[in-house]
């Protein structure tokens, strides 16, 4: 994968009702320290902690999303994975405020 590469972001699926969350689709930026303050849990706070570099993507959205916050691949990876389900878009936004327990 090299900088400017097509890519798609899922967040989760709930394997109850197969429902799959999903960012978008966007570009590959890189590896970079991983800097977000707003997004929980374990994976994120060890990778913050060790100043590991992670994968970062521009979503055609405009917002940014981590390696380490979602499951990523090429874009035409992810639209294989996702043929046949039930997809919900959410915004990284609204993953990091449930996170926080605002939503």
């Amino acid at each position: 994968m090299k900088a400017g590469d097509r890519v798609g972001a899922i967040f989760g699926s709930d394997p109850k009702t197969k429902v799959v969350e999903v960012f978008g689709y966007g570009v590959y930026e890189g590896r970079f320290p991983y800097s977000e303050p707003a997004a929980q849990g374990s994976l994120q706070e060890a990778v913050k902690d060790e100043g590991c570099p992670n994968p970062r993507i521009l979503l055609d959205s405009g917002e940014r999303v981590w390696g380490c916050e979602c499951w990523w691949g090429t874009e035409a990876e992810v639209r294989r994975q996702l043929e046949g389900r039930t997809i919900r878009m959410v915004t990284v936004s609204q993953v990091r405020a449930r996170a926080r327990g605002e939503a």
